[in-house]
């Protein structure tokens, strides 16, 4: 019976934004920050999908998401916000027209180094943003959340990432026409519409440490430069599509949204734009990470989603992957450092590469002095890289 009521509800609340649109073109859905939670909630429950996830890495490690309803928005900024560049124009309306769920926050060292094994990080600290990480690092996470629990994980658009960060704004920042040190973390020296100034924190903070938007969202703006899936083309918006626009087909290197701790608050806007080089690893470098939901999600996208049969996975990898990947493997016993590269295979052969790197690692260098052996397979990522169709990872055992 609540169900029927909600699912009414819903309907009536789509007719009414439909009406204003009719009267007023420019009236978008949702068209403020309340709208945005209420569209939220109702198309949510509307679907009998839950408004918050959480994505069980381990026991007692989750990534949590939020459920980001399907609207439509003006993407961009208009030709009189202050300090705008040329590549966030012209403004034009876009629609979003499936649900997801996005990452509540951005992903931390400790969700990472759960998935992946840690990298060398700038800033370090379970709770802290991961940052240091390339195009390849972040697919490869991507590519193992997907087998882990058989749901589609990738990074945001660049469309969905704005659409996600306005809910439902239009104003410069989604806390309004300016954006203070108590809302997000930047460069605090500068002032951007005469905010207030504050005392320069030079590193990351720990992800969640600032107010969300109206979605639930925190760190939307600031703290590090999140990665989108788009190809990044300065004039892009001219010809881009009105309808789930995915980026150009080439382009210099992705697209990067949202600003950082080491950026003037200009570059947090909701529209501002910037791009890297897919080898591009910084210490202002993060993301976060969006997942589909699928046609058949009935069953399957649950308030707690757990592993699907990873002994079936492993098995699937093994009896399918192992017997046809060639691959060079060097390993030098002094320094401890090493690289694996795959011919041809690309990505899709990570997840075995790093078998290979646990087993090199465990046998040939973990074993202390004092003849003990720690966890087998303990190492560190240096690097991974994909050039002409050869895909390397170079990685280091460590104690």
């Amino acid at each position: 019976m609540k169900y029927q009521i909600f699912s009414i509800l819903l309907i009536l609340s789509a007719v009414c934004f439909a009406k204003r649109q009719e009267l007023n073109p420019d009236v978008l859905n949702p068209a403020s920050a309340e709208e945005a939670k209420f569209l939220q909630e109702i198309a949510a429950t509307g679907l009998n999908l839950p408004t918050k996830i959480s994505v069980m890495l381990s026991e007692d490690i989750n990534l949590d998401m939020m459920f980001i309803p399907a609207g439509t928005f003006f993407m961009g900024s208009p030709s009189d916000e202050r300090l705008r560049r040329s590549d966030e124009g012209p403004l034009h309306k876009v629609e979003i027209t499936k649900n997801f769920y996005l990452g509540k926050f951005e992903v931390s060292q400790l969700q990472y180094g759960m998935i992946m094994g840690m990298r060398k990080t700038k800033f370090t600290g379970n709770g802290m943003p991961m940052e240091n990480v390339n195009w390849f690092h972040i697919n490869g996470f991507i590519g193992s959340l997907t087998n882990k629990f058989g749901l589609k994980f990738r990074l945001p658009s660049e469309a969905e990432w704005e659409y996600a960060c306005r809910a439902g704004t239009r104003t410069p920042f989604y806390t309004g026409q300016s954006i203070t040190p108590e809302q997000a973390n930047y460069d605090y020296r500068k002032s951007y519409n005469n905010s207030p100034l504050g005392m320069y924190l030079k590193m990351t903070s720990p992800v969640g440490k600032y107010p969300p938007n109206a979605f639930g969202l925190r760190d939307m703006h600031g703290n590090v430069w999140e990665w989108c899936n788009d190809f990044y083309s300065s004039n892009y918006y001219k010809k881009s599509s009105e309808t789930d626009p995915k980026g150009p087909v080439e382009g210099k290197g992705r697209v990067v949204r949202g600003g950082a701790w080491n950026t003037d608050p200009d570059k947090l806007r909701s529209a501002a734009r910037e791009n890297k080089g897919h080898g591009a690893d910084k210490k202002y470098l993060g993301f976060r990470v969006l997942l589909e939901i699928p046609e058949d999600y009935d069953g399957r996208i649950t308030q707690v989603i757990n592993p699907i049969n990873e002994s079936y996975v492993k098995h699937s990898e093994q009896t399918q992957s192992a017997p046809k990947i060639e691959h060079e493997l060097i390993y030098d016993e002094e320094t401890q450092q090493g690289s694996i590269s795959v011919t041809g295979k690309g990505l899709e052969a990570r997840n075995w590469m790093l078998n290979k790197i646990a087993e090199v690692c465990s046998s040939k260098n973990i074993v202390m002095k004092e003849g003990k052996k720690p966890e087998a397979g303990y190492y560190r990522l240096l690097d991974e890289e994909l050039i002409d169709g050869v895909y390397t990872i170079k990685f280091e055992a460590i104690r």
